[in-house]
């Protein structure tokens, strides 16, 4: 019974977490969308970070953009973060081709 408490409490952070990641520019989105995508399936992951993530999507639109392109002019609470949305967006690329 607990399982299914953790795993619906992991769906519904998901859900939030996804809607929060559509953003207003396209270019975040496509940056994001892997690594959303990633925490859906990982609950280990959603748990490692969905509290960071909802947080860093609380930032402006301009500056999550230039975080997502650079992560090391994010503030360092974020960089980690920011370092593995990187790292899934670019593994999505490598899993396309």
């Amino acid at each position: 019974m607990d399982s299914i408490l953790i795993n619906t409490h992991h769906s519904d952070q998901w859900r939030q977490l996804a809607i929060a990641a559509r953003r207003g520019n396209a270019e975040s989105e496509q940056l994001l969308a892997p690594f959303i995508a990633r925490l859906a399936q990982d609950d280990r992951l959603l748990s490692q970070y969905g509290q960071a993530l909802a947080g860093l999507l609380n930032n402006e639109e301009q500056d999550l953009l230039i975080w997502l392109l650079d992560p090391a002019l994010a503030p360092s609470k974020w960089q980690a973060l920011l370092k593995q949305i990187r790292l899934c967006y670019q593994q999505d690329l490598i899993a396309q081709q």
